[in-house]
Order: C-alpha cells, then sequence, then structure tokens
C-alpha cells in the first residue's frame, strides 16, 4: 500500500503528494534484462525520497493548503511515517498515480506535489522515467518504462490549478529506445486539456524541476545518501534558500520562479551543467511555501593565494548585528563555505602577528542574498 498518509478532507484545499524513489533496480544489478541501458542499480534514490516525504509530514502542507495525502514508492525497504512503502514497481507507482491524481482532482484548491529520483532516460525529446521492475519480462524489453512527459500533459485537465514537479533523473538519449519501434513507455494520467482559462480565473502553475538539462545526467553519491538534487531542493524549502523577498508584506516566500532560479544556480554551481525548468509557471503566480525568519543564502568565498586558508582564522559578521557571534563555516581546500542571512557583512581572514606569509585582511561583501553568494578573497601578503 502506497498510501502512508491520509488526512483527505472534502471541505478544504490540501496538499496530495506523490513521492517516489526507485534504486534497487534488481534485474539490472543481475545483468539479466533484455537491455539495460547501461545502467547500474543506484543507492540515492529510495533514500532521497524518504527525505523529501520526512519534510512535507514536518511542513504540514503549504501555503493555503494543509496536507492531506502522501503517496510513497520506494525500492530498498524504505519506511514513512511508520509504514513501509509500495515496491516502486510499474503497478504499485500506477496505483500510486491513479489515487494521487484523483485527490488532485478534487477541485481547483487542491495542490499536486510530485517527486520522483531515479533513473531515466529522454529519447525523442520525451523524459521516461524508470519503475523497478524495469528488464524484468524478456519478452517485453521496455516494460516499467514511464512516459513522465505525457503522463504530465494527461495531468493539464486535472482540476488542481497548483501542481508542482519534481524530477531527479538522467536525461540521456538512449538511442536503443529511440529507434525501437516496439518502444512505448506507459502513460499513466489522462485528464484531457481541461477547461480553457477564463477571466477571473487562479492562474495555472504546473512547474517542472528538472535536476539536470536534456542530454546530460543527474548527480548522486554511490552511497546511499540523498542526491545533489535532493539536498539543493531540500534547502530551497526547509532553509529558504529558494525563497524571495516580497517588499509589500514583509515576508520571504518560495515562489514557483524563486525556486526555479534557486535549483538551476545552485546545480550549476555544483556541477557547471544546472537544472532545467519545463511546464507552464506564470511569472510570480505562485507562492507554494511561506518562510518564516530569515533565510539561508550559500556562500562560496575564492581565497587567494593558494593555501593560504589553511593557515587563516576566518570569520563572517553581520554589518547589521555586529554583536552577534561571528559565522565560522568550513574550509575546503581554498574555497571557505558559509551559511550565512541577507544583508552586508564583513569577511575577515586573521593570522598571527609573527606570521610569515599574510596579515589580517577585510572584505566586506554587500548584499548577500539568496539563493547564492560567491566572491573572491585576496588575502594580503607580508612584504
Amino acid at each position: 500500500m502506497a498510501t502512508v498518509y491520509d488526512n483527505v478532507r472534502a471541505d478544504r484545499a490540501q496538499l496530495h503528494a506523490l513521492v517516489i524513489g526507485v534504486g534497487e533496480y534488481p534485474h539490472l544489478a543481475a545483468g539479466d534484462a533484455p537491455n539495460t541501458l547501461g545502467l547500474p542499480p543506484v543507492a540515492s534514490p529510495p533514500v532521497s525520497a524518504r527525505l523529501v516525504g520526512e519534510w512535507l509530514l514536518d511542513a504540514g502542507g503549504c501555503a493555503g493548503a494543509e496536507l492531506g495525502s502522501i503517496e510513497f514508492c520506494a525500492s530498498a525497504g524504505q519506511r514513512l511515517n511508520g509504514a513501509d512503502s509500495s515496491p516502486a514497481d510499474i503497478a504499485s507507482i500506477t496505483n500510486a498515480v491513479d489515487a494521487w491524481s484523483r485527490r488532485c482532482d478534487a477541485d481547483a484548491e487542491q495542490v499536486g506535489f510530485f517527486y520522483f529520483c531515479g533513473h531515466g532516460i529522454e529519447p525523442l525529446g520525451e523524459t521516461v522515467l524508470l519503475a523497478n521492475d524495469f528488464g524484468s519480462r524478456p519478452g517485453a524489453m521496455w516494460h516499467g518504462l514511464i512516459n513522465f512527459t505525457r503522463t504530465f500533459d494527461g495531468m493539464a485537465g486535472c482540476k488542481a490549478r497548483r501542481q508542482y514537479y519534481f524530477v531527479d533523473c538522467c536525461r540521456q538519449a538512449a538511442s536503443a529506445a529511440a529507434l525501437d519501434p516496439s518502444f512505448s513507455p506507459a502513460v499513466l494520467a489522462g485528464y484531457g486539456r481541461g477547461a480553457p482559462h477564463k477571466p477571473g480565473d487562479q492562474p495555472r502553475c504546473r512547474p517542472i524541476y528538472y535536476s539536470t538539462v536534456p542530454g546530460s545526467s543527474a548527480y548522486a553519491p554511490a552511497a546511499a545518501l540523498p542526491s545533489v538534487y535532493c539536498d539543493f531542493l531540500l534547502d530551497c524549502l526547509r532553509k529558504g534558500t529558494g525563497t524571495r523577498f516580497d517588499g509589500e508584506h514583509q515576508v520571504w516566500n518560495v515562489t514557483a520562479d524563486s525556486l526555479g532560479t534557486a535549483l538551476r544556480a545552485l546545480l550549476y554551481d555544483a556541477n557547471g551543467i544546472g537544472g532545467d525548468q519545463g511546464g507552464e509557471a506564470p511569472h510570480g503566480a505562485s507562492v507554494l511555501f511561506n518562510y518564516d525568519g530569515d533565510p539561508v543564502v550559500k556562500v562560496r568565498v575564492a581565497i587567494a593565494p593558494a593555501g593560504g586558508a589553511g593557515t587563516a582564522d576566518l570569520s563572517a559578521t553581520s554589518v547589521a548585528a555586529p554583536a552577534l557571534e561571528p559565522v565560522r563555516g568550513t574550509v575546503n581546500v581554498d574555497t571557505w563555505l558559509l551559511e550565512l542571512w541577507p544583508g552586508d557583512w564583513k569577511l575577515v581572514a586573521d593570522f598571527p602577528a609573527t606570521h610569515g606569509s599574510y596579515r589580517r585582511t577585510e572584505r566586506s561583501a554587500s548584499r548577500i542574498w539568496p539563493p547564492l553568494y560567491t566572491c573572491p578573497f585576496t588575502l594580503n601578503v607580508v612584504t
């Protein structure tokens, strides 16, 4: 049973989530799939899915909608909310999509949240997701594939006007699939195009946040740890790194477009490729989450000359609140990594008076703002 949280109420707006993490892939592991597509099992996706599910339970919903339900499909025996996941094969994912989409279709005020982490390919320009039993039928080479692009299109007629899709998988072309006339991945939703938008209707907001661009790989550790995309997504939502400041109401909000901007920036900073955004998300049309407090800004300071960071006492002090304890952060070779709140900061590298190579160096860092701030920091050399 994929339903691990069920608090559906017919009289109110609710967030309904479908969270999928596929990594076991037993027929890829055994090498007995008719075509493995060169893909191995992966340990990260089930863990990533569980962490996203735990965050949804902690958040309790989104802007304007309480949490109504979670469907959870994950391989490798993951548990969420004290319940076992379904096995993330094509049958269980099909059933979960059906239950999730019907709840989203209750009325326009419902909110859909879809997260997938696992293997994916993108032949013929359409994103295809691999269920856990891919390769299980020798006479049906492409069994266990889901056409995400057409499933997304099939949700266009679903009544929920806010639907958010998070797709964490590779998007490489897979020529073997593209050239095979029998290639026909399953489409799991078909609500039609929906009624035309009328004046006064709430704008439809259906963004897709991809972990990579077409033709490229997504990144995850070999161990059972969250994927790079999952880490950044949770930072954007839990820590407010994906927020935008609403000056009129003096609050920070995660909006459809601020979240996309943050994910692309963080992924590009991490791997030089970045993420991608598709679907439909009218600018400023949708607040996904209200953030309470100051958001976290990811700060990366490149220190020169090489080797200088290793001997420095590094600290960052808020200009607006200089009495607060300085932030130290961590050092990775010659890169100083910090998490700061928005505003102006003073960066300091201090050295003992007897240090033979460098002396105290200060640098102003103005308007540090989500999601990411990078700057150089050249140390003063003793002459």
